[in-house]
C-alpha cells in the first residue's frame, strides 16, 4: 500500500491507521474509548487525503446510525 503521506508515529492518524491496519473497524465512540481523540471523521479524511482507501458503512446505534470505518482486507493483501 503506498502511503503519498506519512505521520508521525504517535500521531492520531498513525494510531487510528494501525488500528484499522490491524483489521479492526472504529466507530467514533469507540475512538473515544480507546484514546484517538474526539474528532475521529477529521482524522479520518487525513488518512484517505494521504492516499489511504477507508472504507465507511452505516451501522444501526442506539435506533440511530453511525459510521463504522475500516480498511479493505483486499487492500491489506489478506
Amino acid at each position: 500500500m503506498s502511503k503519498l503521506r506519512t505521520f508521525k508515529t504517535d500521531s492520531q492518524c498513525a494510531r487510528i491507521l494501525r488500528h484499522l491496519e490491524s483489521g479492526k473497524s472504529l466507530t467514533v465512540s469507540e475512538a473515544r474509548c480507546l484514546g484517538f481523540g474526539d474528532n475521529l471523521r477529521s482524522r479520518i479524511s487525513n488518512i484517505k487525503e494521504s492516499g489511504i482507501k477507508i472504507k465507511s458503512e452505516t451501522v444501526n446505534f442506539n435506533g440511530g446510525f453511525i459510521a463504522k470505518y475500516s480498511i479493505d482486507k483486499e487492500l491489506l493483501g489478506w
